[in-house]
């Protein structure tokens, strides 16, 4: 992760885009559908984020209680992000997209 993202790069950007690609992924494997597809660029002193698949429904934030195993990840990634999104492809594909600070500007 660290070489996509580009030398000089704080630590904690790699470990946080990590997680968030993670969760998405994730999301994607459990609760859509085959084919699973991730793009990531950089622009700007930003990384940009898509998750693609095949799944009819669209992400939703819950209300997870303090015992909840699940239901945190969309939230947390929101947190993490500059910009969290959702969307359907020009081929009914539905695309989940973020973008990340990776400097200051």
């Amino acid at each position: 992760m660290a070489k996509a993202i580009g030398p000089g790069r704080p630590g904690h950007a790699s470990d946080d885009i990590t997680l968030i690609v993670s969760e998405l992924i994730t999301n994607s494997i459990v609760h859509g559908a085959p084919e699973v597809r991730l793009t990531l660029y950089v622009r700007g002193g930003m990384l940009f984020g898509e998750v693609i698949d095949h799944g009819a429904e669209f992400p939703h934030l819950v209300a997870a209680d303090d015992i909840a195993e699940h239901g945190r990840g969309l939230a947390m990634v929101r947190c993490m992000t500059q910009c969290l999104g959702w969307s359907r492809t020009e081929d009914g594909a539905k695309s989940v997209w973020f973008s990340y600070r990776l400097r200051q500007t």
